[in-house]
Formats: C-alpha cells, structure tokens, sequence
C-alpha cells in the first residue's frame, strides 16, 4: 500500500493538528483532554481510510511495541474498552484517528432547533466558553472524512467492496504494506 493513497487523510490530520494546536495556544489552561486523560476512550469504528491508516502506521512501530498492541487487539471485546489504552494512555497517541482527536474539544452541531457549541464537560470549567473561530464543524468534519475516504476506496480498491466501518481492533491486525510512494 503507498503513502501516497493516504495522502488526503494525512492532509486532514494535518488540518486537525494545526486546529488542535490553536486550541492549545489560545486555551491552555481550559482544556482537560490531553495526553493521559481517557474517561471517553472507547473501542470504535473507523473508516476503511483510517483503519488503513492506523495498520500502517502500527507497522513503523518497534517490533514489541506492535506485538503487545496487536495481543491487545486479539483480546479485545468489541463492545469493550479501547484496546490502544493502557494505564490511562494510548499506546499510539501520535496517530490516533480523527475522533479520538477531536473528542471533547469544542464543535458545532446542528440541530433542528439550530447551531449550538457543545465540548467535553471537564473542558472550560474555569473561563468563558470558547471563541466561535475554535470550534469544529462536526458536519463540516464528518464530510470531509467520508468524501477522503470514498476518494482512497475508489483509487486503492476500485473492484473490492469493502465494509463501510472497521473495527479498531480489527485495523490493528490488518496486514498491510508500507512502500514509498
């Protein structure tokens, strides 16, 4: 598989990194979410985009490292915890997928009553709410990944069909290869 089939969800990670970057400079006293804290850690789906994603960046890993990560996988339930976490941390924090990187901050969401700002309840406790320029588009975001990840479908598996969502567990033992593009 070449990087380069994963370069528009590099580009959006990219884009995520950069507002959660903002997020850190502006509020950095106001946001509980960060490395270490797990209360919203979950097992997930993810797009086939980002199950690839993740299995590839799993395979840059040292070799003990990804041996415990993929027992982890084996053993996990599916309605069970994540099983990138361990002690309170995620093992592959650096690459996570888009919502557990996003999960808790600030985002917009439409309802039929209009637009509110919703966040992790831990997140501004202690200042006003934030700025409207620091918040996502949950819709806007949702979006964007599925036209990503039906553009990766279409060029890396024009003939397969695959599932829409991928277990995290199962990303993790998927078998893939990395080759420069």
């Amino acid at each position: 598989m070449e990087q380069s089939l994963l370069s528009n969800y590099h580009n959006l990670v990219k884009k995520i990194d950069n507002f959660c970057q903002a997020m850190d400079n502006n509020y950095p006293e106001s946001l509980a979410c960060k490395k270490g804290c797990s209360s919203c850690c979950r097992h997930i789906s993810l797009f086939p985009v980002e199950a690839m994603a993740l299995s590839m960046a799993l395979d840059t890993l040292p070799p003990e490292t990804r041996e415990t990560i993929r027992h982890r996988a084996q053993a996990t339930d599916a309605d069970g915890a994540c099983p990138l976490l361990a002690n309170g941390a995620c093992l592959m924090y650096r690459h996570r997928p888009i919502i557990c990187q996003t999960h808790g901050l600030p985002i917009l969401v439409t309802t039929e009553s209009g637009t509110r700002l919703d966040h992790c309840p831990l997140n501004f406790t202690t200042e006003k709410q934030p700025e409207k320029a620091f918040s996502l588009d949950l819709e806007q975001l949702n979006t964007l990944l599925s036209a990503v990840n039906n553009l990766f479908l279409e060029e890396a598996f024009p003939q397969e069909s695959l599932p829409q969502r991928i277990l995290l567990s199962e990303a993790l033992l998927m078998e893939c290869q990395v080759t420069d593009a």
